[in-house]
């Protein structure tokens, strides 16, 4: 009767990483899926676009200023690389809010209090993690990433049964990120 996480749109599951766990160059690559597949993070967060637009919003700026920070990061212009980084935090209601001092808030998810999806959410923090480690800057793109998260399963279970269960609405979510 009053858990209503699932049932209203004015909430939702925020997970927090250290800011730690990702270089500067390694947060680029993440914010690289994140924003550059607008459609396939909705998908994945399980929101309407009016509710992460609302709550955590994905702007064809902030993919721009992702791809400016980028090739300041690479020139090694800190001063400007963190300028275009800062230009999408500026406020804490974006996909990836970067205002807190400690951590990396990713804001995106539909409130859950399903088990398999709750996992699901944890799970594909740690795959974008753990892939923007893993991937070089030429190979980031999410044919990329969906086979790092295929190719290893067994630390992914629940993200892959969700993408298994849902492959017709993912292939929609690619479709219209193309």
């Amino acid at each position: 009767k009053y858990v209503k996480s699932l049932k209203t749109n004015n909430c939702g599951m925020h997970i927090h990483v250290s800011r730690n766990s990702f270089s500067n160059y390694n947060v680029l690559k993440a914010m690289n899926i994140v924003y550059k597949n607008k459609e396939f993070t909705r998908f994945i967060a399980e929101r309407t676009s009016n509710d992460l637009n609302q709550w955590a919003p994905i702007l064809d700026r902030h993919y721009n200023s992702v791809k400016r920070a980028l090739i300041d990061y690479k020139n090694e212009t800190s001063g400007t690389y963190k300028k275009y980084v800062k230009a999408i935090v500026n406020s804490k209601y974006n996909a990836m809010n970067f205002s807190k001092r400690q951590t990396i808030e990713f804001r995106i998810f539909k409130g859950n209090l399903d088990n398999q999806n709750y996992r699901k959410n944890v799970e594909y923090i740690q795959a974008l993690k753990e892939y923007s480690k893993a991937t070089s800057w030429a190979n980031v793109n999410i044919n990329t990433f969906l086979g790092f998260v295929k190719s290893n399963y067994k630390s992914y279970e629940n993200l892959n049964k969700f993408l298994n269960q849902n492959k017709k609405d993912m292939q929609q979510a690619l479709q219209l990120d193309k």
